[in-house]
């Protein structure tokens, strides 16, 4: 029981066939971690069959940091300011012998899926990640095999060298004011998936190495017209220009210890399909289409120093601002619009082009819903996006229909698990995610007392306009973890409201009722978001009161 879960101390585990090596927690987490598992044992959740201990291949791989080294410039010589570096790692599979005298056995591994990470954020891997590939179910023994065979780094020879250098080149070093030093860590799995233990290596920055001010990106995505209008949404397209442009403001606001501006620059980059409505004898005609999917992994990508299509950035309000991120810098993304799961558990949100023989009705067709989901854009995908995204502080916001399900699928546990999509990259990045409803949940869209999905509204209009997300504590500061887990449990109360009538009037008027006219069965089904936090305690202030800059 530890809120560190891939570094607790002082606990170990001895096997009767080994019983003078004591064992890592690390070597049983893939398979025999489960969150939260008692309340699920209590609901009566059933969970598969696991593997028997003694069947488990517990031998570690090594790996060992063994040099930083500041690169060269193209002329040869080092640069006056490095701010990158090679790192190398060595690694090797391993061999142990089990059991006692008359059974012993011997269990031996290669080296799979190396990560490194920068002060505790995933910054490279060996070998990359391969691209998603179709929604196809796997059994446990399928899935294991096909990722040894993509994620091999080394295999096992009895009596050969088993060592392999591997050099991370390009690696950005962090320049903040009063940083002197980061710690580089790596680690790689076995061939059942069991961690290696991490190893680590402190670097102290060149004393040369000049502070550099910050940037912050916003981009919002809202889908209110899509290709087939029978999607269309309401306030999407609202979501996303009211959240731009009041963290836009905010952040503009922020000051420095020193009185400076804390960003050098706030770039906001709207993603928005819109429509005029229909009615008296008008047809519906699209006012503006930059929610394509080709347009939002431009974007992304851009961000995460992948190369990216240019032509798809054509026309998007301040695309010709963005960059690859710094490590410094700050990255927060709000999408709005529609979400679903597919068999496997996996989330999808829709883009505006997702075709037009998908009519609502026909989605629960699976074959229909199949093609569908190839249009759209799967967690996976948007993991493949962000996979280089290098920011010190990286947000999601994703205000769309079963959306938890973006992280917390049938695979994604927290921790070092190697695994692929959006949870274990928001994991190993220590990425912020809030979705706006659990996995089952639906999403509601707004009403006219709010204009804005309930998540945005809870964020944005309460949050930040009204000040009540400066509460924990009061101190005239709107710290980013305090805005969303003020957002995370203010959401529910906003949902009673409108279902009440106690929300009424329109937005910047919105009057409030302690009455509630909610019974118990009903309250068990408001919209309830959640808050996935694998910040590690890091923060920084969202919005500060003038006076008390």
């Amino acid at each position: 029981d530890t809120n560190a879960i891939d570094s607790p101390r002082g606990v170990n585990w001895i096997m009767p066939d080994a019983p003078l090596h004591a064992l890592p927690p690390e070597i049983f987490m893939r398979d025999y971690f489960e969150p939260r598992l008692l309340q699920r044992v209590l609901a009566g959740e059933e969970f598969p069959d696991l593997p028997a201990l003694d069947k488990l291949n517990r031998v570690q791989p090594q790996v060992k940091v063994v040099s930083v080294q500041p690169e060269k410039s193209a002329g040869g010589a080092t640069g006056s300011e490095p701010d990158t570096v090679q790192v190398t790692v060595e690694v090797a599979g391993d061999s142990r012998e089990f059991g006692l005298e008359g059974n012993k056995r011997r269990m031996t591994t290669g080296v799979y899926d190396l990560r490194l990470f920068r002060d505790g954020q995933l910054v490279e891997q060996w070998p990359a990640e391969p691209a998603a590939t179709g929604t196809q179910q796997l059994t446990r023994e399928q899935e294991l095999e096909q990722w040894r065979k993509d994620h091999r780094v080394v295999e096992y020879t009895e009596g050969a060298n088993q060592a392999k250098r591997i050099v991370f080149k390009g690696i950005r070093l962090p320049r903040l004011a009063g940083k002197d030093k980061v710690e580089f860590s790596a680690y790689a799995f076995n061939v059942d998936r069991v961690k290696s233990e991490t190893a680590k290596w402190t670097y102290e920055l060149p004393k040369g190495l000049k502070p550099r001010q910050p940037r912050a990106y916003i981009v919002t995505i809202g889908v209110n017209a899509f290709e087939d209008k029978a999607w269309d949404l309401n306030y999407a397209a609202n979501d996303a220009r009211q959240s731009g442009s009041e963290l836009k403001k905010r952040l503009e606001a922020v000051l420095a210890p020193d009185g400076s501006k804390q960003y050098e620059k706030v770039v906001w980059v709207p993603l928005i399909s819109d429509a005029t409505k229909e009615g008296l004898g008008k047809a519906r005609q699209f006012t503006v289409s930059q929610a394509n999917k080709k347009q939002i992994e431009a974007v992304l990508k851009t961000l995460a120093g992948q190369a990216a299509d240019t032509q798809a950035l054509s026309g998007i309000e301040s695309a010709g601002q963005l960059r690859r991120v710094n490590p410094e810098d700050l990255v927060i993304i709000v999408m709005s619009t529609h979400g679903m799961v597919d068999e496997r558990g996996s989330f999808y949100f829709l883009p505006a082009d997702i075709g037009r023989e998908f009519l609502p009705s026909r989605a629960a067709d699976p074959a229909t819903k199949a093609r569908m989901l190839a249009q759209a854009v799967s967690n996976d995908e948007l993991a493949q996006w962000l996979r280089g995204l290098d920011a010190v502080d990286q947000v999601m916001i994703i205000d769309a229909c079963h959306s938890a399900a973006s992280v917390q699928n049938a695979e994604f546990k927290p921790g070092p698990m190697g695994s692929r999509g959006l949870g274990q990259l928001a994991y190993d990045k220590g990425m912020r995610i809030l979705a706006a409803t659990q996995v089952q949940q639906q999403a509601v869209d707004g009403t006219d007392a709010t204009k804005m999905g309930l998540l945005i509204y809870a964020l944005i209009e309460d949050g930040l306009r009204a000040g009540k997300a400066d509460s924990a504590p009061k101190d005239g500061r709107i710290m980013l973890s305090e805005w969303l887990n003020y957002a995370s449990q203010r959401v529910p109360s906003v949902f009673q409201g409108i279902h009440d009538g106690t929300i009424k009037g329109t937005r910047g008027t919105v009057e409030y009722s302690p009455d509630s006219k909610t019974d118990a069965a009903q309250r068990a089904s408001l919209q309830q978001p959640s808050l996935f936090d694998f910040a590690r305690g890091r923060d920084l202030p969202l919005a500060v009161d003038a006076r008390r800059q």
